[in-house]
């Protein structure tokens, strides 16, 4: 693909300030403050310095303040509180989109996939929009809705190894284990290519 700008170099406080926040971009880094604490105390710093209204709680004043706090919230792996922010901006793609992580995350597949269906409807170049509505249809069990999305998604992102694994799941689920494992064979060699 595109060269991409390296996210590691840029500060957490830039990464937030950016006018609307990139899903890649918070997706990439919660994976770093997994693996790295120095991220993941940048980011902690940052939201100890959120500014904070009288009674001392975290001053949100717009919805794109909400939409960060809230996926920080999530970023940190502190999913209940940062749901709680992100439910009042649904309205808003990115807030939709990491409340749905939220609730695929407290086992509330039914919510995340009501909010993603839209989402992903509109977004379709979105590789982690649509992968979400999967995984949210896939934690609810095999399905109509299931089957297209899973199709769907494998023909728009071809190369994704996520669209590949889940087609390999609902292949289990449906009882074609031979397809399966065919799939899991192809998954590999794809993976091996890209390491």
């Amino acid at each position: 693909g595109p060269a991409m700008r390296d996210l590691a170099e840029i500060s957490v406080e830039d990464l937030f300030k950016e006018g609307d926040i990139a899903v890649a971009d918070m997706l990439d880094l919660r994976t770093q403050t997994f693996r790295r604490s120095a991220r993941r105390k940048e980011l902690e710093k940052f939201m100890h310095a959120w500014p904070a209204t009288s009674s001392g709680a975290p001053k949100l004043s717009s919805d794109e303040d909400k939409v960060r706090f809230g996926t920080a919230m999530w970023i940190l792996g502190r999913v209940r509180e940062g749901a709680e922010v992100l439910s009042s901006v649904k309205e808003h793609a990115a807030g939709a989109y990491f409340w749905a992580r939220t609730q695929i995350e407290l086992n509330r597949p039914n919510d995340a996939a009501e909010a993603l269906r839209p989402l992903a409807t509109r977004n379709k170049k979105s590789e982690p929009v649509r992968l979400s509505y999967v995984e949210a249809l896939m934690a609810l069990g095999q399905s109509d809705t299931l089957s297209e999305a899973v199709a769907a998604v494998v023909a728009d992102f071809p190369e994704s190894a996520d669209a590949l694994a889940f087609k390999g799941m609902l292949q289990d689920l449906e009882g074609d284990h031979e397809g399966a494992l065919d799939l899991l064979k192809q998954l590999l060699l794809v993976l091996g290519e890209w390491h």
